[in-house]
């Protein structure tokens, strides 16, 4: 099982690199996209002043989005569900 991760970041490539990481995704079962990019669309406040490192909060987003693409693809090769319960903050 393998989980692939969206990039983020102020880079004029970011938009076409992650169209070809969801490409590469498609048709591959036990890939799965942890979609980091989107995970940060609408918040503020989970990434460092360089606008691509995580804070100590988006270091949560980020392994609740990988951790949930975990899950999705257990689910999916298992067919057994996966309750995700919510990480306490620090």
């Amino acid at each position: 099982m393998v989980v692939v991760l969206t990039l983020h970041g102020p880079f004029s490539r970011i938009q076409q690199d992650n169209a070809a990481l969801r490409a590469v995704v498609a048709d591959r079962p036990n890939v799965r996209l942890a979609d980091w990019d989107a995970a940060l669309a609408g918040t503020s406040g989970q990434l460092q002043p360089d606008g691509i490192h995580p804070s100590l909060t988006g270091s949560h987003l980020y392994a609740k989005t990988v951790r949930s693409a975990f899950a999705e693809l257990s689910e999916a090769r298992t067919g057994t569900k996966v309750v995700l319960t919510d990480l306490p903050m620090p």
